[in-house]
C-alpha cells in the first residue's frame, strides 16, 4: 500500500561496485563509437523530407506544420534549433537523435539495474548499444530515438513513484510522458502500457482493487500528461487543424480481428528487429537465458526493491527466504519501445 511504502526512493538498492562503472563506461563508448561510425549515412526518403519540409524552415513551420504523420514535431523542433547552433550540416541535424541513442544506453542500464539487479542492467545496456534498430535511430533525424529514451526514463522511473508519496515525482512523470506524445503520438501504446502495469502492480499486492491513492495519482498525472500535450500540440491545432492528427490519410482505424491476424507478424518483426545482425549462437544463449532465469531465478539480495509480478517469478526459486524479504515497494516494468 501507499501508505506503508519507504518515502527514500532507491534505498534499497545497492551502489554501483567500480567493476559496474568500468564497464558501463566501456559499453557507453563502443555505443558512441557504433553510432559516430554511422553519423554520415546516406539520406533516406523519410529523414529528408524532415529535414527540407521542416527541421529546415523557420521555427514555427516545424511546431505549426503536419500536413502528415512524418513530422515528428518534437525532433522537428530540436533538430531546427541544433543547425541554427551548428550550421547547415546533416550531422547538425542528426545531434538531437544522436545524443538521444548514447543516452539511452545509460538509461536502459538504469532501469534494467532497478528492475532486476546490475548484471541484467549491464545486459540490457550492451544490447541497447549495439542494436541495429537503435543505432539506426540515433543516426537517423526522425523522432524514434528520442521518443525511446523518454519512454526508458519513464521505465526507470516507476519505481520511485510507488516509494514516495512526493507529487514532484508524479509530475515529472506526466511531463516525460507528454514529451513522448509530442515527439510521435504512438507513445500513446507505451503510455498505456505503463499505466496497465501501474494498476496490476497495485491490485496483486492488494489481491483485489488497485489502491485508491494511486488511482487519484495516476488520474492526475494522467490529467497534467493532456493538458500539456494538448499545450504542446497547439500550433498544430490552429495551422493544420485538429484532424491533421487523428483523421489523415495514415492514420486509420482498425478491427481487433485486423490486430489479431497482424499480430503474429508483428511479433516476428519485431524480434527480428531486437536480434538484427546478432550471430545465432548469440540469441540462442539469450533465449536459454531468459527461460533458465524464470525457471531458475536466484537471490538478487534485494527482492523487496523489485516489482510485485517479477518478485513472484523470484520467489518460485528462492522460497521462504524472499517471501520473508518482499516489502510492499511495487512498480512494473515497459513494454520494449519500438
Amino acid at each position: 500500500m501507499l501508505s506503508s511504502m519507504p518515502t527514500d526512493p532507491g534505498a534499497a538498492e545497492v551502489a554501483p561496485t567500480r567493476a559496474e562503472g568500468v564497464a558501463l563506461a566501456l559499453i557507453i563508448g563502443c555505443a558512441i563509437v557504433l553510432r559516430a561510425t554511422f553519423l554520415a549515412q546516406p539520406v533516406r526518403y523519410d529523414e529528408a523530407v524532415t529535414i527540407m519540409a521542416y527541421a529546415r524552415e523557420p521555427l514555427v513551420t516545424a511546431a505549426s506544420l503536419y500536413d502528415a504523420p512524418n513530422n515528428h514535431v518534437f525532433n522537428s523542433v530540436l533538430a531546427h534549433l541544433a543547425s541554427r547552433v551548428a550550421g547547415d550540416t546533416l550531422w547538425a541535424y542528426r545531434l538531437p537523435v544522436f545524443v538521444a541513442g548514447i543516452l539511452t544506453v545509460p538509461a536502459t542500464w538504469l532501469a534494467g539495474r532497478r528492475l532486476f539487479g546490475p548484471e541484467a542492467g549491464l545486459l540490457g545496456a550492451a544490447l541497447a548499444a549495439s542494436n541495429f534498430a537503435l543505432v539506426l535511430f540515433s543516426t537517423n533525424s526522425r523522432g524514434y530515438a528520442i521518443q525511446t529514451l523518454l519512454f526508458v526514463l519513464l521505465v526507470a522511473a516507476s519505481l520511485t513513484l510507488f516509494e514516495t508519496r512526493r507529487w514532484r515525482p508524479w509530475l515529472a512523470f506526466g511531463v516525460v510522458g507528454a514529451l513522448g506524445f509530442y515527439t510521435i503520438p504512438t507513445m500513446l501504446m507505451g503510455w498505456g502500457g505503463l499505466m496497465l502495469w501501474f494498476l496490476l502492480e497495485s491490485a496483486v499486492t492488494r489481491r483485489g482493487w488497485p489502491e485508491r491513492a494511486l488511482v487519484v495519482r495516476l488520474a492526475i498525472t494522467n490529467g497534467v500528461l493532456t493538458v500539456l500535450t494538448l499545450a504542446l500540440y497547439a500550433p498544430v491545432f490552429i495551422v493544420s487543424g485538429w484532424r491533421a492528427l487523428t483523421q489523415n490519410p495514415w492514420v486509420t482505424p482498425i478491427t481487433a480481428g485486423a490486430v489479431v491476424r497482424g499480430a503474429p507478424r508483428m511479433v516476428a518483426e519485431t524480434l527480428g528487429s531486437w536480434t538484427t545482425d546478432l550471430p545465432r549462437t548469440a540469441v540462442g544463449l539469450l533465449a536459454i537465458g531468459l527461460v533458465c532465469s524464470l525457471v531458475w531465478p536466484r537471490d538478487t539480495g534485494d527482492v523487496a526493491a523489485r516489482p510485485t509480478l517479477a518478485r513472484g517469478v523470484l520467489r518460485r526459486g528462492n522460497g521462504g527466504h524472499a517471501r520473508r524479504r518482499a516489502g510492499d515497494a511495487v512498480a512494473g516494468p515497459a513494454p520494449a519501445a519500438r
